[in-house]
């Protein structure tokens, strides 16, 4: 056997099929991940955009209490003041 004749070898049609679907078969399975990835970000920034709003208003929602009950605080202080006042 000549190195012609070894490199004009026929390929079996199953095998060259096999190989085709498998390339598909990887392309495929790449473009899934590419997506997937592409879809864990965008995933991500829609939590962390959530988390944030939800700091923000739980933040605002105390600063609101706080400042509400220093203001009763300091109106019964002052009530209190000047009740002793008038004595």
């Amino acid at each position: 056997m000549s190195a012609a004749e070894a490199k004009a070898a026929v390929v079996p049609e199953s095998v060259l099929r096999k190989r085709k679907r498998e390339e598909q078969w990887a392309a495929d399975k790449k473009e899934k991940a590419l997506a997937d990835r592409k879809k864990a970000i965008e995933s991500r920034k829609t939590i962390f955009a959530r988390a944030k709003q939800y700091a923000q208003e739980y933040d605002a929602q105390v600063r609101m209490i706080c400042s509400a009950s220093i203001c009763q605080f300091l109106a019964v202080s002052l009530t209190m003041h000047r009740l002793l006042a008038i004595r």
